[in-house]
């Protein structure tokens, strides 16, 4: 396997890039398959469509993709000119190419039609497909091919309605690996994907790698820090649209944290400081391209109503030390080629310090592109990412018994960069005294001063809940509902000393008789207390009830003595029940039991 990346500006280069690796694929000997990735800045348009046209007709039994693209990364340096044109050999492998246009946009041809490796099929006719049956259509492909150990997307198209097409591909074999990402022209409206001969404004396109020899590495970086207090997208327009975050104008938190305001400039000013959510066990980044005069903010990846968020901080020094452990993770794999892509904030963040995080390919050809959005696979979910590095190595065989030649390790550490490590460290400490005070007093608004049981909003609160949750899983649910017999009598002839006494008494009792974080004991207010029994039936809670009232028996006595009671009422849900209704039966059944004897007695409703 062998890989052969080129910096084509004018004919003479191609001619010899050409003449190169023909040579190449003679010393190789057997070439199973070939792979030819173009990329090239938008000003090169012309010189792509040269490049691409030449290398279908004088290889056309390779398979070529590529993309217009911001920026190309080739063996460890960015180009901002020029084709980059890597032809990847294989000589145990196979290498296939499909290509779907989505969304009602057609396939634009580039020249005339040529094979582009027989799986290709008819994708350069004027087929457009929906996202969701080209998925179905390429698992289907994948299914049938043997070996396959890999796939790298590329898409293209402003708003770019891919999660049906990653669902379907979520199902192929955990074994095979997803990577790539969209690429652009720069501004976001119209991109440019090569099948071939032919080109694709809107759409993506596959390259399905195969082979029992073939064996591949995906690692990624990242190294933003999670800022500031979670919050919840509470409305969204679509899928890369927000509209509110907890109820308030999505903008309002560049706006009102950070003093960052609509303009030209807010794409940029925003960089340093993305969306941060956890979606399928992943941390993902979502950077937020403008901030419209409506308060809403747009996205180039999907983002959905009901996550939790939190902003996030580019730490460069972070960033370039996750960027330091990738590459020695790469070098353990042993590479024979590196394939590329990073996310295009991460070049305006870094600016002049953006290359030090590819110093990888060093010890391996590489070749890539920088993304609006990196595609990566989670087990069975395939996400867009946003602020990533990712880099994916292949070697066909066992790895060399050689050890591979590192370059030393660059301290990323400067005195800029480590006093906004510290403030954002205070920044962070303080946010989180101040989160833990207010779960201390959110728990003190839901609880009962005197008796530390749940206060009444509270448990009526849970009883809700649980009356949902015991219709939707079809359990029994109980309330016990229960009073201080003559209360008011202890209070006149004790005190109300006397009378507290007895309230945390029953609240003893209640706790120990129920079961810590699954049923809700709870203090109405008074004398009265009440008891949510979860997935409890008719005779577990009569054995509950008769304790409870046997435990209150066995209380200290009062200053006289005597030993005080508690008469208890239980009932039971029913369909359609809501926590009026459950509690107003209740307290009927507690009628009943101080009717029936006048005291110290459970009553169940019938």
């Amino acid at each position: 396997m062998r890989q052969l990346p080129f910096s084509i500006h004018n004919q003479d280069e191609l001619v010899a890039a050409i003449t190169t690796v023909q040579r190449a694929q003679v010393e190789l000997g057997t070439c199973t398959g070939m792979l030819v990735t173009l990329y090239a800045v938008p000003d090169e348009a012309a010189l792509l469509q040269q490049v691409q046209q030449e290398l279908a007709r004088q290889f056309p039994q390779a398979v070529l993709t590529g993309a217009m693209t911001r920026n190309q990364i080739m063996n460890g340096h960015i180009l901002g000119t020029g084709v980059l044109a890597a032809f990847t050999l294989f000589s145990q492998s196979q290498v296939a190419l499909y290509a779907y246009a989505l969304n009602d946009l057609a396939v634009e041809e580039a020249g005339a039609a040529s094979s582009v490796g027989a799986q290709l099929a008819d994708k350069t006719d004027q087929t457009v497909y929906a996202s969701e049956a080209a998925g179905k259509e390429l698992l289907e492909q994948v299914q049938h091919t043997p070996n396959v150990q890999a796939i790298e997307l590329i898409g293209t198209g402003s708003k770019l309605a891919l999660q049906p097409f990653f669902r379907w591909m979520g199902r192929c074999s955990a074994a095979v690996q997803v990577f790539g990402g969209v690429a652009d022209n720069g501004d976001l409206s119209e991109g440019c994907l090569l099948a071939g001969a032919a080109r694709i404004t809107h759409g993506v396109v596959a390259v399905v790698f195969s082979g029992a020899a073939l064996h591949i590495s995906v690692s990624s970086s990242f190294g933003w820090r999670p800022l500031g207090q979670q919050m919840t997208v509470t409305a969204t327009a679509d899928p890369f649209t927000v509209t509110e975050i907890d109820h308030k104008p999505a903008a309002h938190i560049y706006h009102a944290n950070l003093g960052i305001k609509e303009g030209e400039a807010f794409h940029l000013d925003a960089l340093t400081f993305p969306i941060f959510l956890k979606r399928h066990g992943l941390t993902l980044a979502r950077h937020p391209f403008t901030s419209e005069r409506d308060g809403s903010l747009t996205f180039g990846a999907d983002i959905y109503t009901g996550e939790q968020i939190q902003l996030a901080y580019g730490d460069p020094q972070a960033i370039l030390d996750r960027a330091d452990e990738l590459m020695l993770r790469m070098a353990e794999f042993h590479p024979q080629c590196i394939f590329g892509v990073s996310c295009v904030a991460r070049s305006l963040l870094m600016q002049g310090e953006t290359e030090k995080e590819l110093a990888m390919s060093t010890f391996a050809p590489s070749h890539g592109f920088y993304a609006y959005g990196e595609f990566m696979r989670h087990g069975s979910e395939i996400v867009v990412a946003n602020m990533t590095l990712v880099m994916v190595g292949m070697r066909e065989g066992e790895p060399t018994a050689e050890p591979l030649q590192l370059p030393p390790r660059i301290s990323h550490v400067d005195k800029r960069t480590e006093d906004m490590r510290h403030l954002v460290t205070f920044i962070q400490t303080t946010i989180a005294e101040l989160e833990e005070a207010k779960n201390r007093y959110r728990e003190l608004a839901r609880t009962d001063m005197l008796t530390h049981l749940y206060n009444r909003g509270a448990t009526e609160h849970r009883l809700r809940q649980m009356l949902q949750e015991g219709e939707q899983w079809q359990e029994p649910l109980a309330l016990i509902m229960m009073d201080i017999d003559d209360f008011k009598g202890i209070n006149d002839a004790f005190g109300h000393d006397a009378g507290d006494r007895a309230l945390q008494g029953v609240a003893g009792v209640l706790k120990a008789c129920t079961r810590q974080g699954i049923d809700v004991p709870g203090r109405m207010g008074g004398d009265e207390f009440f008891v949510v029994l979860c997935n409890t039936g008719r005779t577990r809670a009569a054995d509950i009830a008769e304790r409870i009232r046997a435990g209150v028996g066995e209380l200290e006595a009062l200053p006289s003595g005597q030993h005080f009671t508690t008469s208890i009422g239980v009932a039971f849900a029913r369909t359609g029940d809501t926590p009026n209704s459950l509690l107003k039966r209740a307290d009927n059944a507690l009628y009943a039991a101080k009717r029936s004897q006048g005291k110290d007695n459970v009553s169940l409703e019938p």
